[in-house]
C-alpha cells in the first residue's frame, strides 16, 4: 500500500484504481484523534490518515502524529471512531499502522 499512496502523490488518484475493487475519484491526507493505550497508561493522540474515496470511503493507512513525548517504546492499542489497532512506538517513532477496513 506504501507503493500506491506515494504514486498517488505522484500522479492522481486514478494510479489507486487498480488497488482497489472500486474506482478511486479521491485521495486526501486528513487528521484524526485518537486515544493509545498501553505501558499502563492512556493518552490522545493525532493521527494522519490516508484516505482513498470513491463508492465507498476507505483509509489505508495512519500514522501517530502527535502523542505525548513521555510514552515508552513498546506496543500500544490505538482506538480511533471506537475500532481498535495495534500499533508500535520504537525508538522514539510510531510505525505506520496498515488497515484494511474504513474507519
Amino acid at each position: 500500500m506504501k507503493r500506491a499512496v506515494l504514486q498517488t502523490a505522484l500522479y492522481g488518484a486514478r494510479t489507486l484504481n487498480r488497488y482497489f475493487d472500486f474506482e478511486v475519484t479521491a485521495l486526501a491526507v486528513v487528521l484524526l484523534k485518537g486515544a493509545l493505550y498501553g505501558a499502563d497508561r492512556e493518552a490522545g493522540c493525532d493521527l494522519l490518515a490516508w484516505r482513498a474515496e470513491g463508492s465507498t470511503v476507505l483509509y489505508s493507512q495512519m500514522r501517530v502524529i502527535d502523542a505525548p513525548l513521555d510514552l515508552p517504546d513498546g506496543v500500544y492499542k490505538l482506538v480511533v471512531d471506537e475500532k481498535v489497532y495495534t500499533t508500535e512506538k520504537c525508538q522514539g517513532w510510531w510505525h505506520m499502522v496498515n488497515l484494511d477496513a474504513g474507519v
